[in-house]
């Protein structure tokens, strides 16, 4: 029950970001290419710091201080990540990420090599978004 609760927190967590990153110049494929928005929702995937990051989204945008107090004890616990190839969930500070869609992430070199096939067409989508459309979709 809990965790069908937080997947349903961390899914409206990820469209909040969506919206607080659209505006009327953009198109909705647009926002979802855009680097800091991948990211976030990347960040709020489920993993093992899932409570952790849904707890800083929230209390960054209410005023609740019982969220407060929850995000500061979660805070004790490390960040976790999941390599975007054998998805080991690891340490984020431990994870690379891509160093052109600075996006998807990996546990080593050779995952990163492997996954390139797959993530090859991601990855472009991502730099271009980022190369040719930060000037018309403005983060505020």
């Amino acid at each position: 029950m809990i965790g069908m609760i937080l997947r349903m927190l961390l899914c409206v967590a990820q469209s909040i970001i969506v919206l607080e990153h659209y505006n009327d110049t953009c198109d909705i494929d647009l926002v979802l290419s855009k680097r800091v928005v991948a990211s976030k929702r990347r960040d709020l995937n489920i993993t093992g710091s899932s409570r952790r990051d849904a707890l800083k989204f929230y209390r960054k945008r209410t005023t609740c201080k019982c969220l407060k107090k929850m995000h500061l004890e979660a805070r004790k616990t490390h960040k976790f990540g999941l390599c975007f190839h054998c998805s080991s969930e690891q340490g984020r500070v431990t994870l690379s990420l891509c160093s052109r869609c600075m996006v998807f992430q990996y546990c080593s070199r050779e995952c990163q090599v492997a996954n390139w096939p797959a993530h090859e067409k991601t990855c472009g989508m991502y730099d271009f978004a980022h190369r040719h459309y930060s000037s018309e979709c403005q983060d505020e």
